[in-house]
């Protein structure tokens, strides 16, 4: 019987083989998660992906149709593309499903919260895609303001779980609200949205900024293109 030790380095040999186009770091990244998801350590496992959807794209187009199925097959619960897009990024139902299944209340909260954001996996639901890599913002909807709600929820009832994550969440709703200038509607549709999360979130630090965006749009004076066509 092959002991423990014995068991990673024949798995880091194998990819070794296996994925040769893929970097150590890398490898040595997708056996961690795989050790992650097989003890049940969901945070980590998530963790790890996400490091992977940064850095793994770049090597896809040069994996052979041999090596990049491999590569699906090593990466269970990972939405794994090279056709248009390159992407690594989880997928949703699977880690509902092991929250659920193995997980505590912080893992089963934020996983929840992630369906609602991410429904399709890749694509936040307050972004509407237009092209294989870019969209507008839907302001007016409603989403963007509930996805700052939703993060901001869970930070305030698990401080000290999934931090990075919901750190870059927040700041990637932040940005949408403070910075994008290609929204999907018209300008009432702005002006609902930045004025329900001023009314909804009156101590946010970033509300003055928003403030200053609902006044710029009141005096026509904003950067934000309407009925925008990314691209």
């Amino acid at each position: 019987m092959l002991r423990s030790g014995e068991m990673t380095r024949l798995s880091l040999g194998f990819f070794i083989v296996a994925l040769l186009q893929v970097p150590a770091s890398d490898r040595a990244a997708i056996a961690r998660y795989q050790a992650a998801i097989k003890s049940g350590s969901i945070e980590a496992a998530f963790t790890e992906l996400r490091s992977l959807g940064a850095t793994l794209p770049r090597v896809l187009e040069s994996l052979s149709d041999s090596e990049f199925k491999q590569l699906e097959r090593d990466l269970p619960g990972a939405v794994v593309n090279r056709e248009e897009v390159l992407v690594v990024a989880p997928e949703a139902d699977y880690f509902v499903n092991l929250a659920t299944s193995r997980g505590d209340a912080a893992d089963r909260r934020f996983f929840a919260t992630f369906k609602m954001v991410y429904p399709d996996n890749t694509w936040p639901a307050y972004f509407v895609q237009q092209t294989d890599y870019s969209g507008c913002a839907a302001f007016g909807s409603g989403k963007l303001v509930e996805a700052y709600r939703l993060w901001s929820d869970f930070q305030k009832a698990f401080p000290n779980r999934y931090g990075a994550a919901v750190r870059n969440e927040l700041a990637r709703v932040s940005n949408e609200l403070t910075q994008s200038t290609c929204a999907c509607g018209d300008a009432p549709s702005i002006r609902s949205e930045l004025q329900r999360f001023i009314r909804e979130f009156p101590t946010s630090s970033i509300r003055a900024r928003v403030e200053e965006r609902l006044k710029a749009l009141e005096a026509g004076k904003s950067d934000i293109r309407l009925g925008c066509i990314s691209g």
